[in-house]
């Protein structure tokens, strides 16, 4: 038989890090979806008080809900320069999870944006 393998706890440096398996678009995709989110939250927080208001919401609620849901989001990014083909919504749901979105409903709400940022 061949050598006994010890278990990876045993050697740390054998332990893959959590990002490994994630594939390098999705890393991307990722990243620059919080770099959006970011760029989105810093032009409607007018006050620079970090914490988004019903009235500083409004730039990018267009339907009055109190909450931002993906075609709102698609029309701040398309004002941003950023296009997508109709019903694409990839990048969108990645900003929306980037943004809080917790319950993963594709609408963010005031709560879910404030709650990030505590």
């Amino acid at each position: 038989m061949g050598r006994m393998v010890h278990h990876p706890c045993a050697d740390p440096s054998r332990i893959p890090q959590t990002d490994d398996g994630i594939p390098p678009w999705a890393l991307l995709l990722m990243y620059w979806a919080g770099q959006m989110w970011e760029n989105i939250y810093q032009s409607i927080d007018k006050d620079g008080d970090h914490k988004i208001s019903p009235e500083e919401i409004r730039a990018l609620d267009k339907n009055g809900d109190q909450g931002v849901d993906r075609e709102e989001l698609v029309a701040a990014l398309a004002e941003r320069g950023f296009k997508t083909y109709p019903g694409e919504f990839s990048f969108a749901d990645a900003v929306l999870a980037a943004a809080g979105d917790v319950d993963k409903d594709g609408v963010l709400t005031l709560n879910e944006i404030n709650s990030m940022r505590l």
